[in-house]
């Protein structure tokens, strides 16, 4: 394997939390005046290390700028920074179970992808600045102050994909006076003023594809007898963008309740469909005694017309049937009913129940 082709792990908080709060406190603006008495101004230099190690590693940064030796820096320029994480915490006032399935759409792979909501922690940051004098570390704190709206400011912070960059509350807890603390210069005059501040982060969790749902199939019983229930419809939805169709629902409808004892060449229904759809087959149910002797034989009539290929049949001892046959499509306002081609013998007060399975499409 070559080098470089393995991908250096990426460390939460460290990365991330610890990053964002060293690009705020460097965000900080120095004035002051050069020796020709010129005004000029700079960034805050800041190190992410403790209070005891911050002048150290300013010496490791000054030394990798101007390639000299550490030990040969004698004299540290202030003011300077110093940032570092002094306690992290679960905070479960802000947890909640829930699973984010559509943060980003990937096209290609035809798939969202989405990430369990990530855990809230509360992190506690220490800034220390350093100055030689009162003007100098009051008026890096008055830009400090500005950073607030009362006791909180919202830090930029990057996540983890598909988190992406979220701006996170972050509350200031209060502000101490360090000056008479030395630690590591030989400078006599050294002020330290110490801002401690909690952020109310996150640590997200790996992402989770979630594939795009295509069709939905709901299929709807009667089961009123637990041990024969009787199938009244099919709903399907599927997503079709090339034909520019939002959705194809198949459901069904009732044509006609035929009370008593049928009659072979009578038509029975008079159901004027609600919009264009495709007639795909047909149900039927015997409320209350099943026929006996012959079969009881359906056919379709649209309009009046008997399709005599289109037909259901309900055996004689049966109380329900469906019969699935090649679509045939029908305008809206056109009539659908049945034509009774066979009888069977249903007892008078008994109810068949007919259905017409169709499927409508919903254009966009």
């Amino acid at each position: 394997m070559t080098q470089g082709t393995v991908p250096a792990p990426v460390v939460q908080m460290y990365y991330n939390y610890d990053r964002a709060f060293v690009d705020k406190v460097h965000s900080l603006i120095y004035y002051t005046q050069d020796s020709s008495k010129k005004d000029v101004q700079y960034n805050l230099p800041c190190v992410f290390a403790t209070p005891d190690r911050a002048f150290a590693q300013i010496k490791k940064q000054i030394a990798r700028k101007t390639d000299k030796k550490e030990e040969d820096i004698k004299k540290i320029p202030l003011p300077i920074a110093s940032l570092s994480r002094i306690t992290q915490s679960l905070d479960l006032t802000r947890y909640v179970k829930y699973k984010f399935n559509r943060l980003y759409h990937d096209p290609e792979n035809e798939k969202y992808i989405g990430m369990d909501r990530p855990s809230p922690w509360d992190l506690t940051y220490q800034v220390d600045i350093w100055a030689r004098t009162i003007a100098d570390l009051d008026m890096l704190t008055s830009q400090i102050i500005q950073w607030m709206r009362a006791d909180e400011f919202y830090l930029p912070v990057d996540h983890l994909f598909p988190m992406g960059t979220k701006i996170v509350l972050t509350q200031f807890q209060g502000m101490v006076e360090n000056s008479k603390v030395n630690h590591g210069t030989e400078d006599k005059r050294t002020l330290r003023r110490t801002f401690t501040y909690v952020v109310h982060g996150w640590i997200s969790h790996p992402p989770i594809d979630a594939p795009i749902v295509k069709k939905i199939v709901v299929d709807f019983y009667d089961n009123t007898d637990a041990y024969d229930p009787v199938f009244l419809e099919q709903i399907v939805i599927y997503e079709n963008e090339e034909d520019a169709v939002m959705g194809q629902v198949t459901t069904t409808f009732d044509v006609t309740l035929i009370p008593g004892e049928l009659t072979v060449g009578e038509s029975y229904g008079s159901f004027a469909t609600p919009s264009l759809a495709t007639i795909v087959g047909l149900q039927a149910s015997i409320l209350g005694d099943v026929a006996v002797g012959d079969d009881i034989e359906l056919q379709l009539t649209i309009d009046g017309v008997v399709d005599s290929a289109r037909k259901l049949v309900i055996a004689a001892g049966e109380v329900n049937n469906e019969a699935s046959f090649d679509s045939v499509s029908v305008n809206a306002g056109q009539i659908l009913g049945v034509y009774c081609a066979s009888a069977g013998s249903v007892d008078p007060g008994s109810w068949l129940q007919v259905r017409v399975n169709v499927q409508l499409e919903v254009f966009a």
